[in-house]
């Protein structure tokens, strides 16, 4: 049995990032998800998006605890347990409710792991890939790193083909810290 204080368990999970995205979809709602704990709400805008996952981030803190035994032992569960001992630790869960967007450096990876094809290289770069029905998506990848604007983002997932269903694989993790 080890016994540590509050201070130094952050000390030790201080590097425990969650992997936070929030998509608008189709329909005008929002989806948001953390990647380390499969967890997926869709609310009617993002602000409640952001507050509900936090609320389902906790409940399942909870759930992992309650069950300990049968969750830290589960082949999909048991990589969790750190993710829940860093949420049972924190002050303030605020900052998920504050995630940033993705980077164009991480779209970019997106394309190249997708299979695209770069077609053309100036200021931007421009991916192009063909799917099974013929359709030909086509998207302007800027040469920056930093962040994807939230208006412009919308734009460019819907012309990659990426739906928050898929955004795992598409995109790879985003962290926020908690």
């Amino acid at each position: 049995m080890l016994a540590i204080g509050m201070e130094q368990a952050r000390e030790i999970l201080k590097d425990v990032k969650f992997h936070v995205r929030v998509y608008r979809e189709d329909d005008g709602t929002a989806t948001a998800t953390v990647d380390e704990m499969d967890i997926v709400v869709n609310e009617k805008d993002e602000n409640e998006a952001r507050v509900s996952l936090v609320k389902d981030v906790l409940e399942y803190a909870k759930e992992y605890y309650d069950n300990f035994t049968r969750y830290s032992t589960a082949p999909n569960r048991k990589d969790h347990l750190r993710y829940v001992v860093a949420i049972a630790v924190q002050r303030d869960l605020e900052p998920v409710k504050t995630c940033s967007m993705p980077s164009w450096k991480e779209l970019r990876r997106f394309c190249e792991r997708d299979g695209w094809l770069l077609v053309k290289s100036t200021d931007h770069d421009f991916y192009e890939k063909e799917l099974s029905d013929g359709t030909i998506l086509r998207v302007k990848v800027s040469r920056g790193s930093g962040e994807i604007h939230r208006s412009v983002w919308s734009t460019t997932r819907k012309a990659a083909g990426v739906s928050a269903q898929t955004r795992a694989t598409a995109l790879g993790p985003h962290p926020c810290r908690v």
